[in-house]
């Protein structure tokens, strides 16, 4: 949703402003409109290929594609990355983790977002009038819980129209948890559904927290005052957070799988830079850039590593993934790989 691509209502607009100012009732609201939207859905057939398949129409069809248009590359991005780190760690350790199904739910991660009123979801960028935006404002901590709690909520619902098999409830859990912190503590990125701590989840739900951190701290169009620029200062942004906000597994093996390095060498890299005080020097966003920027970046090994990833790799991985959307008969899946590698 960028620039004039966003489009609201003024009545919706107007309603939800004015609910905002109560939680309980924002809560109520956002929540009544998610129902009737989902009401309106009535899914035929069962299983990860008709999920995809509506995920990816939902998020792609006529109507929608320019409303979505950031909420569809950050998921293809989160069902890339899945399906990167889950075939890296099913080479090293043979836990049945099946990495198509990861990518599935790291690709339908955010649909619960696509559930919710247009009108609270582009508050920061305003309503396009054509050539004006009004009620263009910051989003209150209200709005932000809401969209939060509401789209982990909406999601995992969604994912059930498609039956309760292993490969639905393997996507559910992904789009349920993929906000779990590794030690289920607040951090720069809260932790939610909150009293639920990563490490004591299953592999593939640590994994979709962790693509959905690499895609997100990327530079976007609500995130423009950051350090993060180069998927660089990405990995070394998971690598200082690592044993704290992420499963240090999962960011290993992303290095591995994007880089001519071994396992043995992400650990070591890991193992070394990532941070070694308490939760509050990685909860402030100021303290962690300089720690970022200051020791991860400053340190010839991390350089060294960066400096071999891999094209090679990256083309293999994207040849999978155009087979998979064949295979998930998802629209508009391989021009996204495709548009990846340019």
């Amino acid at each position: 949703m960028r620039g004039k691509q966003a489009r609201s209502s003024v009545g919706g607009a107007l309603v939800f402003r004015a609910a905002s100012r109560y939680a309980p009732l924002l809560e109520k609201a956002v929540r009544y409109y998610t129902r009737r939207q989902m009401n309106k859905i009535r899914m035929n057939g069962q299983g990860v290929t008709p999920l995809v398949n509506a995920c990816s129409m939902r998020l792609g069809d006529e109507g929608r594609k320019h409303k979505w248009s950031y909420t569809r590359r950050h998921s293809f991005e989160v069902g890339l990355f899945s399906y990167i780190i889950a075939s890296e760690i099913a080479k090293i350790n043979q836990n049945g983790l099946n990495p198509k199904v990861c990518f599935a739910g790291g690709f339908v991660h955010d649909v619960g977002k696509t559930f919710l009123p247009m009108a609270l979801l582009i508050k920061e960028l305003g309503i396009d009038f054509g050539p004006v935006y009004l009620f263009k404002t910051k989003m209150t901590d209200n709005e932000r819980k809401v969209i939060r709690n509401e789209h982990i909520v909406a999601g995992p619902e969604f994912v059930g129209f498609f039956g309760d098999g292993q490969d639905i409830q393997t996507i559910l859990e992904m789009v349920w948890l993929h906000h779990v912190t590794y030690n289920g503590m607040n951090s720069t990125h809260p932790s939610y559904p909150e009293f639920i701590k990563g490490a004591s989840l299953q592999v593939h739900a640590r994994i979709a927290k962790t693509a959905d951190f690499l895609s997100a701290i990327l530079p976007r169009h609500y995130r423009e005052n950051t350090w993060v620029h180069t998927i660089d200062d990405a990995i070394a942004y998971a690598i200082a957070v690592s044993g704290k906000e992420l499963d240090p597994l999962t960011v290993k093996c992303f290095v591995s799988g994007t880089h001519d390095v071994s396992f043995l060498q992400a650990d070591l890299l890991v193992e070394h830079l990532k941070h070694p005080g308490p939760q509050i020097d990685i909860s402030n966003y100021t303290k962690i850039g300089n720690y970022v920027k200051n020791v991860v970046q400053t340190n010839p090994h991390f350089w060294n590593i960066m400096k071999q990833r891999s094209r090679e790799k990256m083309e293999m991985w994207i040849r999978e993934i155009c087979k998979l959307a064949a295979d998930l008969q998802a629209p508009g899946i391989a021009e996204l790989a495709k548009a990846t590698m340019k």
